[in-house]
């Protein structure tokens, strides 16, 4: 009990024109015949072991099968043997003896030289479709009731049916954004072709996108689009990514693909750094920290090559260079603001930033007296030392400034006594370090004075 195998062989180019079960078929035919003496084992796993092929033309409407006896019902299904994808479903068929044309539901496509098979998923009692191991052109099926294993010898007889009517494909698309070698901060980016003329309309178009340039393992692979314009609908990862397109006719025929085209997706923002801020008199300020000079100077840099945009006090961001100088600013707290922008257009969403205050000298010898006080000094040492400083406050407090010439002389005096106490820091606690806080804070009173 013999069933005869077809093969398929099918179009350069895919197209969709539907026919339905039973109507006339007046298009194109591929009939091959083909007979093998080759003999197997046949499976015993049923309904899985269908004949393959590889199509080199792009669609099929039906295709012919000899059985020796009648079998009913009996359903087929034709699949992308790589996928698994249902490319067509037949069933319900009533096999007799002899030659049976079987129409599909409609007309299918293939993409030329992707594996594809068919198989029987139901039928009558022990049928089943084989494969022919030797010969991959070449296969058979077999009906039998109750067997496990069982030797055949092939004959086999090929019939496709395809549709001839339109062969002509559609133009090759021309891809235009995101454009060749281009770097796009946009994870969603649209990407744009033209579109392709063709008069078996509508076109539609397939897209594949990958992170390598075989394609092999596509990020995006979007089939039947309607729109020459596509956005995905969900975030790509920063990478370097390609991209290709191919028109469809309503008949199915498919252009070429595109040239691919590449582009980088940089979507990560950069770090900026301030590297070092200086007063007008050259003086280190820190975040925080005051000073008497008006004008401040501030070096900055990023993580990766960028440009800068710099804000003071809220005015506004505008672009800027390091180092960038302040001058003449008032008394009082100020704020500056820096932040990276990358060749992409990604701004550092966390700029860096630094706050600092101008005061008055009157404020500073204060601050000074206030930084005695609060150091771990023995009480001999404050005494000493405030002995200067309480003259200079009321000195600089007095709202006369014909009199702070006073004040220049009582804080030379305030930095040789500091001097003095370094040279034994045991005794008095001024260590070095110390003794340079204090000489720095008074010179800087001794400066904005105008002090000789």
């Amino acid at each position: 009990m013999l069933l005869k195998k077809f093969f398929v062989a099918s179009l350069f180019l895919a197209l969709s024109l539907s026919i339905g079960v039973g109507q006339a078929l007046a298009h194109g035919v591929v009939d091959q015949s083909q007979t093998t003496a080759s003999v197997y084992d046949f499976p015993t796993d049923d309904g899985w072991e269908g004949q393959t092929f590889t199509p080199t033309v792009s669609n099929m409407i039906g295709f012919d099968i000899e059985v020796s006896f009648g079998v009913s019902p009996v359903f087929f299904q034709i699949r992308n043997f790589g996928t698994d994808e249902i490319l067509s479903t037949v069933s319900g068929v009533t096999l007799t003896p002899g030659i049976n044309h079987i129409d599909l539901p409609s007309k299918i496509f293939f993409t030329p030289g992707t594996k594809h098979s068919i198989l029987r998923i139901a039928g009558g009692p022990g049928f089943s479709f084989m494969g022919n191991p030797g010969n991959p052109y070449a296969g058979g099926a077999a009906i039998f009731e109750d067997a496990e294993e069982s030797d055949f010898g092939i004959d086999l007889y090929f019939k496709t049916y395809y549709d001839d009517s339109d062969t002509t494909p559609p133009d090759v698309p021309t891809l235009l954004l995101p454009a060749d070698g281009s770097v796009t901060n946009d994870s969603t980016p649209t990407f744009d072709w033209t579109d392709s003329s063709d008069p078996s309309a509508p076109v539609s178009y397939d897209l594949l996108v990958d992170n390598d340039s075989d394609f092999s393992s596509p990020v995006i692979s979007e089939v039947g689009l309607t729109d020459s314009t596509f956005i995905p609908g969900l975030a790509l990862s920063d990478a370097l990514y390609y991209w290709k397109v191919l028109a469809k006719d309503a008949e199915g025929n498919t252009s070429a693909y595109t040239t691919p085209f590449s582009f980088t997706l940089d979507s990560t923002s950069p770090e900026t750094i301030i590297d070092s801020v200086k007063n007008g008199n050259g003086a280190d300020m820190l975040d925080g920290g005051s000073t008497l000079s008006d004008s401040a100077t501030f070096e900055f840099s990023s993580t990766e090559i960028a440009t800068f945009e710099c804000d003071l006090d809220g005015a506004g961001f505008s672009s800027c260079t390091s180092p960038k100088t302040y001058n003449g600013l008032g008394l009082g707290v100020h704020t500056f603001t820096v932040r990276a922008v990358d060749a992409v257009g990604n701004v550092d969403p966390t700029p860096a930033e630094l706050s600092w205050e101008i005061i008055t000298p009157k404020q500073a010898i204060k601050d000074l007296q206030q930084k005695v006080k609060d150091l771990d000094l023995p009480f001999v040492t404050k005494i000493v030392l405030n002995a200067y400083l309480e003259p200079t406050k009321s000195l600089l407090c007095d709202n006369n400034q014909h009199n702070d010439i006073g004040a220049c002389i009582l804080l030379k005096s305030f930095v040789k006594q500091v001097q003095q106490f370094s040279k034994q820091p045991v005794k008095t606690g001024v260590t070095a370090d110390i003794a340079a806080s204090l000489i720095e804070g008074a010179q800087v009173i001794r400066v904005a004075l105008g002090c000789r």
